[in-house]
């Protein structure tokens, strides 16, 4: 289990705001873990306090709990949460082979977005901190609902593959499989998880833009470090970046 000791509730509402803010707010009066789903969410939010866009259909949900370990422990669930999303997608009928990730915590079919993860924490006083993971994925079509033009990033769904489950049949998995790489983390540590990480990460060696508050750099993608970094050659000098915006280039 994520928590050792307290099962977590599992709470499903209609329509929320946001259900990282729900689970926000849940912090401010309850230590026990939460799982968080809504079939509506109006207002979410991605990287960098990017819209998230998303519909009825779609998967809208968030983890909240309160493991210990320090903030770059907390950061690096990222990567066992996008294993995770990996699981439940094949457990739906996803071929494993078109399935791929890209650094830090987006989810890609044949290179296209079809899951987002954001982790906030939260803290409800001065000896508890919270780690809130948020988990978005298109089930139904984004582009059938909203204006092409207003989403920048190309995304897949599941509606191109399989039939959309339901998002409460999602949970469930996103759930059994949160829980593997959760209890994988707390035995092996990061290296375990960065290991297969990798297997689906991007080729080393791939052309790739960084960008960086107003600044765009171009490089080679190498690794990703044994902290989480993304490691990359940039006028021939190897850089490690904690946080940036990466876009892949076909070579």
């Amino acid at each position: 289990m994520a928590s050792d000791s307290v099962k977590p509730r599992i709470l499903i509402y209609d329509r929320l705001d946001s259900t990282n803010l729900e689970a926000s707010r849940i912090s401010k009066v309850s230590f026990r873990p939460h799982w968080i789903l809504t079939f509506e969410q109006y207002q979410g939010i991605g990287r960098y306090g990017k819209e998230w866009y998303s519909c009825v259909g779609n998967f809208s949900g968030s983890f909240l709990f309160f493991p210990d370990g320090s903030s770059l422990n907390f950061a690096q669930r990222s990567f066992s949460t996008t294993l995770s999303v990996r699981d439940t997608l094949i457990d739906f009928g996803i071929p494993s082979r078109i399935i791929s990730f890209k650094w830090p915590n987006d989810v890609l079919l044949n290179g296209k977005k079809v899951a987002g993860i954001l982790l906030q924490t939260t803290v409800a006083n001065s000896l508890k901190k919270g780690l809130i993971v948020g988990v978005g994925i298109n089930l139904v079509d984004l582009r059938k609902i909203y204006d092409v033009d207003k989403i920048l990033t190309e995304t897949a769904s599941f509606s191109e593959y399989v039939k959309p489950p339901n998002p409460r049949r999602v949970l469930d998995r996103l759930i059994h499989n949160f829980n593997y790489w959760e209890k994988s983390f707390k035995e092996g540590g990061f290296v375990k998880i960065k290991k297969n990480w990798e297997l689906w990460g991007p080729k080393k060696g791939r052309k790739i833009k960084i960008r960086r508050k107003d600044t765009i750099l171009e490089g080679k993608y190498l690794e990703i470090s044994n902290l989480g970094e993304l490691i990359a050659e940039v006028d021939g000098k190897i850089n490690k970046f904690a946080s940036a915006e990466v876009y892949f280039e076909d070579n």
